[in-house]
Order: structure tokens, then sequence, then C-alpha cells
């Protein structure tokens, strides 16, 4: 009995001793502690962080840092209590080490009490205590003895960890003759990462310093950035370089979630962010506000890389030249459901300014509104030169209420290849191109609205200098006219054009807007410089059923808009509700689940007939000729509506692909990888595919190639990014 009792006691012991290492030791730091500063409890904490860094850095990990309130400068520990002076002194995160702020400490009731507003914990530069507290827009004096980092990230993986700290007066300007990028101690005032993927949550980074990255620098990284706040932030570049005055990425990767920029500032360009040489971030939920460039790109600026940005703000950004709230250089973004509001270009776009040659950028479901510029005041592509192109897509879109001295109120565009579909264009003015200003000759508009804009000379709703496309649109209510051309007009088809306008199937009829969107002369009518857009519902009135948005439920008008069923019979009607009378509609809801019904001269019938196309209740040749009227069409053979949709972020890394076969199809040649269009995969005839266990924080891409009698039909490129597990879906 003996035998079992000390065996059972052994396994005990040695659980218990399994669950303490599993546990992780932890270190407390307190400036104020009075004790012997061991670092084992509040009461003997350590006085300074460097010795608790030194401590967690011999001992097994995981290990745990609790620091109380109070500022701790990178120079001081317990062997140099009054300081070194040494510039290169840093905070140096280390992997398996967690670093938390932000609690009460010794000297209070519960020193367990963690509030980071309350107790802040302040990690700061200032070795001698010698700073002043100017505004951000001027040179600081003082700086110039300041740590080069405040906090560096190196070598380090996700498990370096800090949580809930204020980084601040960090200063990388060396004085060395050495250019970028070779010089370290230029680059990432508060924080400096080299090969590195530590997460910072909570954190602050305000009034640092640097040529290059003010707040914070990342090359060859990928760091993991939740909820942290990057506030006047200043980079000073001494050479050339990528500036950004509130955090670089230089050939970096990574994530941000639920981060704010706020009156960051650079000489030269980004003033919120850059992202330079391959960089490739994912941006969440993240805010851009009153940062600014003397240069290109206030709120971010984006220099061959192909970052993703969803669910993000930008406002009140300026740029002394161009791109007030998002430059794209050479650069392919992706920018959805994002807020881009009040932002300035001193000449070119102030919302978002697109010149660099192959770039490919794709906007989509974004609000681009109140924004200012000469040229292109929501959005504006310039010339790259050397005789390159842009491609560039903008899809279900609301520009509106952006005003541009010269050309281009919501769009200016020149040599850009593109589409713009499913937009609503409204309340723009300039002096030519109200809505659209476009020098482009391989440009297509589809499905989209305009109206309310005004020009002082031609093209009130668009001006096309060169052949383009408008298919399926509205173009009513826009001041002069509606449509100018240049020597080669544009071909206009299937179109609602005020006056009227040659091609095949436009119509001149009152499109009966829900209610149509008006400048307010903001109590001051004599002075148009101060009037303001006020939006408008541009769903299409119908006998059959109007989606209402504000009351979220279908509402039933007196009229019926001719516009309803009035597009080209060969366009997809997408996800119009039925009775959708198997036509799109015309303007930016055509071909959408909100599209306006189609009414037939009364109600739409309650039960689906078998065969009745249009939704008139009969079957009969009209259903017929709609039938054989896409028979040929090779849009109708494309694998379409991919799940994830086709620029999704925060996907979980098991997803399971799926999409609609294309008519005819038999079986699915499947592509997939990290690079377009992806590999072959193997040929299936499901309609669902599984890629297995997927990487964390990366873009995927995907492509569905079709197989039927006729042969094979190519698809198009979709992809998608991954989050770290327990992301969004």
């Amino acid at each position: 009995m003996r035998q079992v009792i000390i065996t059972i006691a052994a396994v005990i012991l040695t659980a218990g001793t399994i669950c303490e290492v599993a546990r992780g030791k932890t270190i407390y730091v307190d400036a104020d502690a009075a004790g012997p500063n061991t670092g084992t409890t509040w009461a003997d904490a350590y006085n300074f962080l460097q010795d608790a860094l030194a401590d967690a850095n011999s001992s097994q990990k995981p290990v745990e840092i609790r620091v109380a309130q109070g500022v701790y400068k990178p120079d001081r520990s317990a062997a140099e209590p009054n300081g070194t002076g040494d510039r290169e002194a840093t905070f140096r995160l280390i992997s398996g080490v967690t670093l938390k702020g932000g609690y009460a400490g010794s000297g209070e009731p519960d020193p367990n009490a963690r509030d980071i507003a309350l107790y802040e914990t302040i990690l700061s530069g200032d070795l001698l205590g010698d700073d002043n507290d100017v505004p951000a827009s001027s040179i600081w004096t003082g700086f110039a003895d300041n740590c080069y980092h405040v906090v560096t990230g190196s070598g380090t993986d996700q498990s370096a960890l800090m949580d809930s700290f204020v980084i601040t007066r960090g200063s990388a300007m060396s004085s060395e003759s050495m250019p970028y990028p070779f010089d370290p101690n230029k680059c990432g005032g508060g924080m400096f990462i080299s090969n590195g993927s530590a997460t910072i949550k909570n954190c602050t980074f305000t009034r640092n310093i640097a040529s290059y990255g003010g707040g914070m620098y990342a090359l060859f990284s990928n760091p993991v950035l939740v909820k942290c706040i990057f506030s006047e932030n200043v980079s000073y570049p001494t050479t050339g370089g990528y500036s950004g005055g509130g955090m670089v990425n230089d050939q970096s990767g990574g994530s941000l979630d639920g981060c704010s920029f706020v009156r960051n500032i650079t000489r030269g360009s980004g003033g919120g962010m850059m992202n330079c040489k391959g960089s490739n971030p994912m941006v969440a939920n993240c805010t851009f506000t009153a940062n600014s460039a003397d240069g290109t790109g206030g709120g971010m600026y984006n220099d061959g890389s192909n970052p993703t940005f969803v669910n993000c703000t930008f406002t009140e950004n300026t740029a002394g030249f161009g791109g007030g709230a998002i430059v794209s250089g050479g650069s392919s973004p992706r920018i959805t459901n994002c807020v881009i509001s009040g932002n300035s270009g001193a000449h070119m776009g102030g919302g978002i300014l697109v010149w660099g040659c192959g770039d490919e950028p794709v906007i989509s479901d974004c609000i681009i509104r109140g924004n200012r510029a000469w040229q292109g005041a929501g959005i504006c592509e310039s010339s790259c030169g050397g005789g390159g192109s842009v491609h560039l897509r903008i899809s279900r879109c609301v520009i509106a209420g952006n005003q541009a001295e010269g050309d281009g109120g919501g769009i200016s565009c020149n040599p850009w290849t593109g589409i713009i579909e499913g937009c609503i264009i409204t309340g723009n003015a300039a002096r030519w191109g109200g809505g659209i200003h476009s020098y482009s000759f391989e440009l297509e508009l589809r499905s989209c609205t305009f109206s309310g804009n005004i020009a002082k000379d031609p093209g009130g709703g668009a001006y096309q200098g060169r052949a383009a496309t408008l298919r399926d649109s509205i173009l009513w209510g826009d001041v002069p006219k509606e449509i100018d051309t240049g020597s080669n007009p544009p071909e206009v088809v299937y179109c609602d054009v005020e006056g009227g306008w040659p091609g095949e199937g436009n119509i001149n009829a009152d499109p009966c807007f829900a209610e149509a969107g008006y400048w307010d002369p903001n109590q001051t009518p004599d002075d148009a410089n101060d009037d303001f857009w006020v939006d408008g519902d541009y769903h299409l009135k119908s006998q059959a059923g109007r989606w209402n948005p504000n009351g979220g439920q279908w509402t039933i008008d007196e009229v019926t808009s001719s516009c309803i069923d009035a597009g080209d019979p060969m366009s997809p009607i997408g996800y119009e509700q039925f009775p959708n009378g198997g036509i799109i509609n015309m303007g930016a809801h055509g071909g959408t689940a909100e599209a306006s019904k189609s009414y037939f001269g009364k109600r739409a019938c309650e039960v689906i007939v078998a065969g009745d196309v249009n939704g008139d209740c009969r079957v009969d040749y009209l259903d017929a000729a709609l039938m054989f009227g896409n028979w040929l069409d090779t849009r109708a053979l494309v694998a379409a509506y991919p799940n994830p949709p086709d620029g999704a972020f925060g996907i979980r890394t098991r997803p399971v692909l799926s999409w609609q076969a294309g008519i005819g199809a038999t079986s699915h040649d499947v592509y997939f990888g990290t690079s377009s269009p992806g590999t072959f995969q193997r040929n299936q005839t499901e309609t669902t595919f599984t890629p297995g266990r997927l990487s964390e924080l990366t873009r995927y891409y995907w492509r569905i190639d079709e197989v039927s009698a006729r042969g094979k039909t190519i698809g198009n490129v979709w992809q998608f990014a991954t989050t770290i597990d327990g992301g969004t879906r």
C-alpha cells in the first residue's frame, strides 16, 4: 500500500511540475517597488524593465512580464540606475515572452488591477529627459540624444508579445552619412523590426521621429498589430527612400486589425503608412485620420506593393502633391468596403491616386465622398509614362460630393484600361467632367448611375475624350449636359441618357429615382464654395416592388421606371429578384439583389411557373426569346459566384471553396495556389474544393476552367486572404 501511495504522490508531483512549466514564469516590474528587487512579486518587483528582460531571456519559456505604471527607459538597469545615455540602448522583444503593461503596481490597493488608460506604462527614448513638447509639425529639439529605437523586435516569432504600452520619443535620426537603406539607425524611432513576426496589441506609438518610419519600421518582417495607435509620429527623410510618418513596411507582410493612424507627418510620402518593395500587409478595421505628407499619400503610400484593405476609413488626410488618402504607385492594392472622405491632394487624387505602370488596383464596395483636388478629386489615374497603362476595376462604389478645380470631380483617368461597374457617381463637381473625365481607349462603364454632377465647361456627367463603352447605365440630371466627347466618341448602348444619345437600346426617359440627391447651398446661395452634396436614393420606382434601404423592405410605388428590364438583353441578370423580366435593369442596382422588380400590369405571381423566364406569370414566346437569345452567350459558360467571394479577407485556414458551374459544364479543372492563377490541382465533377490546411495571413489565388462538350472555357482568377485561426469565416 505504501508503494502505491508513494507512486500516486510522485504522479501528482510530476503533474504539478508539468502544469507549472506549461503555465510559465511571471516576472514583475515596478519602478517604485521598495523590496529586494528579485522580480518574484509586486513587493519585490524589479525597478527596471531591462533587468526583467534579462531574467526572462535566460528562463525557460513561456514567461510573462507584468509592468506597473510609470516611465521606463532602455538605457537604465540596476547596474546603471541613472542611465548610460547610450543611443543604441533598446528594449528587445523575445520569442516566448509576453510583455504586459497597464498594471496598478505595488503602491495601489490591488497591484494586479489593470487599466491601460489609468495606469499608463510608458517606454520612453528620452534618455536625458530634455525633450520639449513643440507641435509635431516642428522639428523637435532635444531629440538628438534620444535612443534610436525604443523597442526592437528583430528575429522574433508571434509568441513575442507586447501588450498595452506607450512607446514614445524614439529618434532614429542617425548622423552617419550611410545612405538609406543601409543604416537601421535611421529607421523606426518607436520600433524597428527586422526578420521578425512579433505580436503588438493595444500599444500607442506617439511622438517618435525617424528619417524613415517615425513610429515603426518593419523590414523582411510579418508583425501582427491589433488595436494599436500611431499618433503624431514624424519622418524627415535625409536622402531618398521610403519615408512613412507612422509606419513603414519594407518587403514585409503581416497584418493590422483595429489600428488607428492619427496626425502623423512626413516630409516625404506616406503620412500614415508606407508599403514598399513587395510589401503585402493585410489591413482591416483601421482608421487613418488627419495624416499629412509634403509629397504624396497623406494617409497611405504603396510603392511596388499589393496590400489588402478591408473596412478601413480614411478621413481628413492631406498631401502636398497628390493622393490625399491613398497612393498606388506600381502597386495593385485591393480596397474593399472602405470609407474615403474629406481628404485632399493639392494636385491629383484627393481620395485615391493611381500612377504606376502595370498597376491593377481593385476598389469595391467603397464610399468615396467629399474629397478635393485639382484633378480627379475622388479617384485619379495619371499617366505613368513609358507607354504603360493601368488596369483598374471599380465595383459597387458610391463616388459622391467630390470637387476638382480642373478635370474629373468624381474620377479622372488617362491611359487606363479597366471596368467601372455598379457604381453610383453623383454630386461631383469639376471644370471638365463633373462625374468622370476620361482619355482612356479601353474603359468600360456598365450598370452605373450618374446624377447631379456639375461641370463648368463640358461633360456634367461624363467627358470622354477617347473611345470608351457605356452600357446598362443611367445618366440623368447632370449639368450642363450628360455626355461630352472628343474626336472619338464613346459607344453608348442600352443607357438612359437625358436629352437622348444615339445607340442601340438607348432611351430618354425619367428614371424615376426613389429620391434624387441635391446640392445644399449651406445657407449661402451666392457662395458655391461651401455647398455640400446630400445623398439620394437611386433605386428605381416600381409598382411590383422597390427595395427601401432605410426600412430594409420592399416598397410598392405608384409608377414604374422605364429603366427596369431595359438593359442589354445579353447582360447577366445576376442576383435580381423574381420577377425580373429576364433582362437586367439599367443603373447601379441592375444585376443585384436590390434591383427593382418587373411590373406586368398586375401583381407578381405568388407561385413561380416552370418555364416562366421573365416572371409575367405566363410561359410564351417571350420566355423562349430570352432563353435562346442567351443560349450562345459565352459569358454564361464561365464559372461564377465564388465562395469565398473574390477579394475576401479574414478567411479561416480550412476553407471549402465553391462556385456556380457554367452552363453545360460536365467537369471542372481546379487551379489553386499562392501565385496567380494557381497551379493545376485536379479535374472533378463537384462544384466544391477543399484545399486542406492553409497558412495564416496568406493570399491565395484560384481559378475554375469549365469543361463541356464545346471544349474548355477559361475562368476568372479569384483570390482571398486568410487570417489567424479563429478568424471571421
